[in-house]
C-alpha cells in the first residue's frame, strides 16, 4: 500500500471591488501582445496605477494591469531589484475587479518587471 501526500493550499477568500477609482499611467519600453501565442493579437503597454504606490524606504508597493486586463499587485524593493506578487487576478469588466492575495517568494526580476519596478520606484 502506497501513501500519497500532497499540499492543498489554503483557499484563498476572492476580493472583489467594483467602481474604484484608478490613475493608470502608460510604463514605456513594455509593450506586450494582449494574447500571448496569438502573432495576430494587439500589442499594449503596461500599466501602473500612480494613485496608489506606497512606499516604505526602499520598498515599494504597486498596482499593474497587463494587456491582457490582468491584475497584479506586486511589492519591489528598489535597491536590490527583487519583487513578489502579493496580489493576482483580473478585470472582469472595466469598473469591476476581482483577485486573491498569493503568498510568493521575492524573486530577482526579469527585463519586463525591472521596468514595472524602475517606474513604480521612480513615482514622487
Amino acid at each position: 500500500m502506497t501513501l500519497v501526500l500532497s499540499a492543498t493550499p489554503a483557499l484563498t477568500k476572492e476580493i472583489v471591488e467594483v467602481n474604484r477609482k484608478f490613475v493608470w499611467k502608460p510604463v514605456p519600453g513594455t509593450l506586450y501582445s494582449s494574447e500571448i501565442g496569438n502573432p495576430h493579437s494587439e500589442m499594449d503597454l503596461h500599466y501602473i496605477n500612480t494613485d496608489n504606490v506606497i512606499r516604505r524606504k526602499n520598498l515599494v508597493v504597486f498596482e499593474v494591469v497587463t494587456p491582457d486586463a490582468s491584475y497584479l499587485r506586486l511589492e519591489g524593493n528598489c535597491q536590490t531589484k527583487k519583487m513578489r506578487e502579493l496580489y493576482v487576478g483580473s478585470f472582469e469588466l472595466e469598473n469591476k475587479l476581482t483577485y486573491i492575495q498569493v503568498d510568493h517568494p521575492w524573486l530577482k526580476v526579469n527585463k519586463l518587471h525591472q521596468k514595472l519596478l524602475n517606474f513604480a520606484c521612480n513615482i514622487k
